[in-house]
């Protein structure tokens, strides 16, 4: 999900883009495919951070475990579910 949305996304050569001033060595294509370059290089870089490597059934990234706890942990790949998880969330900052 998060690599389709990457690609659809609209890039500038702005500092104040997502990412902004992260570089990539590739010269090819447009900005837009440019763009898609340094936020793929800068997920893959930043993996390890969030996710640890489990080495079972050939392996696998998983996600990792934060130190406190959160609000809500909400899947955003179903655009009906995370809206309502969104809501939820919001009900329960507001009766506290």
């Amino acid at each position: 999900m998060m690599l389709g949305r990457m690609l659809q996304a609209e890039y500038r050569r702005s500092p104040d883009d997502f990412f902004g001033g992260a570089r990539t060595k590739w010269e090819g294509g447009t900005d837009q495919q440019r763009g898609a370059v340094i936020k793929f290089g800068e997920a893959w870089r930043r993996t390890p951070h969030h996710y640890r490597w489990v080495n079972e059934g050939g392996g696998k990234w998983v996600l990792k475990k934060l130190l406190f706890p959160l609000l809500a942990d909400i899947d955003t790949t179903d655009e009906a579910h995370w809206k309502d998880e969104v809501k939820k969330a919001a009900q329960k900052l507001i009766a506290s």
